[in-house]
C-alpha cells in the first residue's frame, strides 16, 4: 500500500529523527533512534510518524483492502445472520438481504451483533462501533475505539495460541465462537507497531532545578520517599494526561494523595552502548 501524499512529509521527517543519534542524550532524535534499535534487535518494524499538534487521529486513512477505513476498522464476514438472532426470533433463518432491507430488522440485527461482539471480545460495549452491515453473505464492518483494552483473558488466549497480532487474535476469537464465520479483513497498519514522534509532554521531561531532592509520595499513612538522582540520567515525558482531575490524579498534580509511587531503573553501559549505536 502507499501512504497518501499529504502524509509522506510527516513520515519522512519522523524517519530522519531516528536515522542517526546526535550524541546528545537529551535530544528527542537520540531517544527515537534508540527505540528503533531496540525494536530492530527483536525483529520488530516500527512505523514512526509525526502528527500535527492537535490532530485527533494522525494515522492516515488507508484502504481496508476493499473500503476506506482507519487502522482499527475490521470487516468480518459471516455465512448468515442466524447465530446473532436470539431464540425464537422470526428473522433467524431469513436471508441477509431481506433483513437489511427492513430497517426494523436491520436495527435488531445490529444491536445483537454489538452485544455478541462485546461479550466475545470482553470489552465495554461503548468500545465497539458498528460502522455498517452489508451483504456477502453478512458483512459486519466495525472498529474498536481502543484495541489496547482487550481483556487479559483474551491476551492470554492469544499468547497460548501463539497469535502474533491483534488482527490474528480477532480472527481466531471470531472463528472459535461463530460456526458461520468466514473470514476477516483488517487495515494493513493493524499488524504494525507505530509511534507518533509528537507524543512527548515537556512537563514530564527532566528538570535540572530538582536534582538531588526527595519528596513523600503516596496515600496518607503509606507514603514512600521518591528521590531524584543528581545527574547522569535523562527523562522524557509522554502525553498521558487527559485534562480530567479524577483521571489524572495518579500522576498530576505531583504529590496528590492519589499519585502512584514513582520508580526508575537503569541498565549497564555494556547493554546501553549497542542500543545507542
Amino acid at each position: 500500500f502507499v501512504f497518501p501524499y499529504e502524509y509522506q512529509p510527516r513520515r519522512t521527517r519522523a524517519k530522519e529523527y531516528c536515522a542517526e543519534p546526535s550524541g546528545d542524550v537529551t535530544d528527542r532524535g537520540t531517544l527515537l533512534h534508540s527505540l528503533a534499535s531496540v525494536l530492530a534487535q527483536d525483529g520488530i518494524a516500527c512505523d514512526f510518524f509525526e502528527s500535527d499538534e492537535n490532530e485527533a487521529d494522525a494515522t492516515p486513512d488507508l484502504p481496508l483492502l476493499s473500503s476506506d477505513s482507519n487502522r482499527n476498522h475490521v470487516s468480518a464476514r459471516f455465512e448468515n445472520a442466524s447465530e446473532f438472532a436470539p431464540a425464537n426470533t422470526a428473522w433467524a433463518s431469513a436471508p441477509v438481504l431481506e433483513i437489511l432491507e427492513d430497517q426494523l430488522l436491520k436495527s435488531e440485527l445490529e444491536n445483537e451483533v454489538h452485544i455478541k461482539l462485546s461479550a466475545i471480545l470482553e470489552v465495554p460495549p461503548e468500545n465497539i462501533v458498528i460502522d455498517s452491515l452489508g451483504v456477502g453473505s453478512l458483512l459486519v464492518n466495525f472498529h474498536l475505539q481502543d484495541s489496547s483494552i482487550l481483556k487479559p483473558s483474551n491476551k492470554e488466549f492469544a499468547n497460548e495460541k501463539g497469535y502474533d497480532s491483534t488482527a490474528h487474535m480477532l480472527n481466531q476469537l471470531l472463528g472459535s465462537n461463530f460456526n458461520s464465520f468466514a473470514g476477516l479483513e483488517v487495515h494493513p497498519l493493524m499488524k504494525r507497531l507505530d509511534f507518533n514522534v509528537n507524543s512527548f509532554d515537556p512537563r514530564g521531561h527532566k528538570k535540572d532545578d530538582f536534582l538531588g531532592q526527595d519528596w513523600q509520595v503516596g496515600p496518607p499513612g503509606k507514603k514512600k520517599t521518591y528521590y531524584q538522582p543528581d545527574s547522569s540520567w535523562c527523562r522524557f515525558g509522554l502525553k498521558v494526561l487527559k485534562g480530567n482531575d479524577s483521571e489524572d490524579a495518579w500522576l498530576h498534580p505531583f504529590q496528590n494523595p492519589s499519585n502512584w509511587y514513582r520508580g526508575y531503573h537503569g541498565t549497564s553501559i555494556d547493554v546501553a552502548k549497542p542500543i545507542y549505536e
